[in-house]
This record gives C-alpha cells, structure tokens and sequence, in this order.
C-alpha cells in the first residue's frame, strides 16, 4: 500500500504469554521489543524503537487485537473507497509525524475505528439478512 512508512507482520501465536521465550531470538537479528498495548500483542520494530522500518506484531490467536486486524483488512478489501482513503491519510501522517512513529499510529486510530465500526454495522447486517432468511 502506498505511503507506508513501516513493513507490519502480523504473527498469530497461540498465547502472548508463551510467545515470550520468541523475544530472545527475534533480538539476536535486530529487533527491539516496544511496550505497546502489552496486554493485546508484543510488538517488535527492526532497527530500534525510534526508528523503524519493520515490525512484527505477536497477537493471540484468538485475541481480539488478531481479530480487529483481520475485520480492518476485510473491510477495505471490500470497499475500494474507504480502501482509497487509506494511502493519503497515511502519506499526511507521514509527513506530518515523520519523525514521530507514535504520533503516526495515533492519527490513523480515528480511521482505523471508523472502518472497523461500519464493518461492525454490515456483518450485523448480514447476520440478520441471514436469520430473517432462515425464518421465512
């Protein structure tokens, strides 16, 4: 996608508990463990925490960060205009907050929440196109 700043991996992993023992090896090629929503995924950036050019996101398998995630993603391959929108927000926050991965982050949540709630509103949609379906 245009205008990432970063290259994300998402990695699912049964626990984030017994992903742990992963954070020794995973700095032995450069990656640095950030505290970010520590209860919801670790999260690792290559080459250090300032700067990054790479991250891997550990989530649970089934955790909600994983879930929220893959509901984003599905949203936007199935809306080409809210898929649009993405690549320019990401290039104003880039250049907006270049030296400010966090600040970056933040900007993109109001977004990030708005698909994921009108992604909400349509698989609620579908549930009841379904059942009315059933019931007829």
């Amino acid at each position: 996608m245009a205008a990432k700043p970063a290259i994300d991996i998402m990695a699912a992993v049964e626990t984030l508990e017994a992903s742990r023992p992963a954070n020794g090896p995973l700095a032995s090629t450069g990656c640095v463990h950030y505290s970010y929503r520590p209860g919801r995924m670790h999260w690792l950036r290559k080459p250090s925490a300032a700067l990054r050019t790479h991250s891997l996101h550990l989530v649970a398998l089934s955790g909600k960060r994983r879930a929220e995630c893959l509901t984003f993603l599905d949203a936007l391959l199935g809306d080409s205009t809210m898929a649009a929108e993405c690549p320019a927000l990401k290039s104003r926050l880039a250049e907006e907050f270049k030296f400010d991965p966090e600040a970056h982050t933040d900007g993109r949540t109001t977004s990030v929440e708005r698909v994921l709630r009108s992604a909400h509103k349509s698989q609620i949609k579908i549930h009841q196109t379904a059942v009315d379906h059933e019931q007829s």
